[in-house]
């Protein structure tokens, strides 16, 4: 939510904020259903140490890209980012 408030012009960002806020309210029965077909076939210990796995993965992933890491840094008043006289 914070990187969309620094990047987004706020003449736009409640227009954005409002597609945000719908994909967010569309992805949780979407993937609760997903979810539960999974752990139909698998077992639900076995699912949940699947995703665990998958999300401590994806945590890795995003933690080692520059891109992710630079989005921070891009920020004023950002230490990175402010310069010494």
């Amino acid at each position: 939510m914070t990187l969309l408030q620094k990047s987004i012009p706020d003449e736009k960002l409640g227009r954005v904020m409002g597609l945000f806020t719908a994909m967010n309210g569309l992805a949780i029965p979407a993937g609760t259903a997903l979810g539960g077909v999974i752990a139909e076939a698998t077992g639900t210990p076995l699912f949940f140490q699947i995703d665990g796995a998958f999300i401590l993965l994806l945590a890795v992933a995003l933690g080692l890209s520059k891109s992710v890491r630079k989005l921070d840094a891009a920020s004023p008043g950002h230490p990175a980012v402010e310069q010494t006289p």
